[in-house]
């Protein structure tokens, strides 16, 4: 399965099995600490974590002392540009840098076993991303080092941001018309009513999202508007219907 066929639930269940892994290599660790036959298990461990379609890293002495291919790619280096060239926090966004590197820190001097985090970083081209970072403390080859796995998750946040603009826009819109504008769900629950809607049934905005006018109205009434509602579809995407709502008065309005 390609990574972009991948849900983000799917990646997070991958990534608390390998984390679980790495929790029986550590007692494997432990237990052979005296055995140079744990430098096998670490590169058992390693081969495999290379295969993961999220980024994994191990930080010790203020660089990266292993990298897997996909934070390669995320952010657009070389192999060995990361091993031997870039520091941990130059792909991270300087508003972030700080925060980041007391992270770092707290997790090396076991202030904090773990930490899971939303930060900003950059490619090598400049470009911004947004990360999802986890990262623990271990002991790599004998000594005090971070690691943790990343998740790109700009493609997520720019459609966010994408619908939020697209939600201003279109409330910028109807607010300036004079009809009655509402957006509603199939079973007539509001979700959008426009300031003329409001004033026409004498409501607030907050009296109506969320709940359905026609709850009030008898259910003969009601019958048209949802088999209205019902025959809409991509090849017969609009339609008309009169029906009645009751205002806040109890008066029926015609629409």
């Amino acid at each position: 399965m390609r990574d972009e066929d991948k849900s983000k639930k799917q990646l997070i269940e991958e990534i608390n099995l390998l984390r679980s892994r790495v929790a029986d290599y550590q007692k494997y660790r432990q237990l052979n600490k005296r055995n140079s036959t744990w430098l096998e298990a670490e590169d058992l461990f390693l081969s495999l974590i290379a295969e993961a379609l999220f980024g994994y890293y191990v930080i010790q002495d203020g660089k990266f002392h292993f990298v897997n291919p996909k934070l390669v790619e995320m952010f657009g280096y070389t192999l060995e540009e990361m091993l031997e060239k870039v520091s941990p926090l130059d792909i991270i966004h300087p508003h972030y840098r700080s925060v980041t590197a007391q992270n770092i820190k707290m997790r090396l001097e076991g202030l904090i076993s773990s930490a899971s985090y939303l930060i900003r970083g950059l490619k090598k081209d400049g470009t911004p991303l947004y990360l999802q970072v986890t990262g623990s403390h271990i002991i790599y080859r004998g000594r005090p080092a971070v690691h943790g796995n990343v998740l790109d998750i700009t493609q997520q946040k720019d459609m966010e941001q994408a619908l939020r603009e697209s939600e201003a826009k279109f409330r910028a819109v109807v607010e300036d018309q004079t009809e009655l504008v509402s957006r509603f769900r199939p079973d007539g629950i509001h979700t959008f009513v426009n300031e003329n809607f409001c004033r026409y049934f004498g409501i607030n905005q907050s009296d109506i999202l969320g709940k359905t006018l026609w709850s009030a109205v008898p259910g003969e009434n009601r019958k048209p508007f949802y088999l209205l509602v019902a025959s809409l579809n991509q090849e017969k995407p609009t339609g008309d219907v009169q029906h009645f709502a009751p205002d806040s008065n109890g008066t029926p309005r015609w629409l």
